[in-house]
């Protein structure tokens, strides 16, 4: 499950928190810049088809996580 809060305030460097919550990890924290196409790419992943659009070139949230 993937849970994600944004509160935009309109600001540049707003970060946004992200929680991956699954069995295979305990207490990993991504230092890396994600995106919300790097959602949209990990899903592509998950289901083993092509990322669409901006979430081909997003950063990987399944390697910044370790999954």
């Amino acid at each position: 499950m993937i849970v994600t809060a944004d509160e935009d305030d309109r600001h540049s460097g707003n970060r946004v928190l992200t929680s991956v919550l699954t069995p295979a990890l305990s207490h990993k924290v991504a230092r890396g810049r994600l995106t919300h196409y790097s959602l949209t790419r990990y899903i592509a992943q998950v289901l083993g088809v092509r990322p669409l659009g901006n979430g081909r070139t997003a950063p990987d949230l399944k390697a910044a996580f370790g999954l």
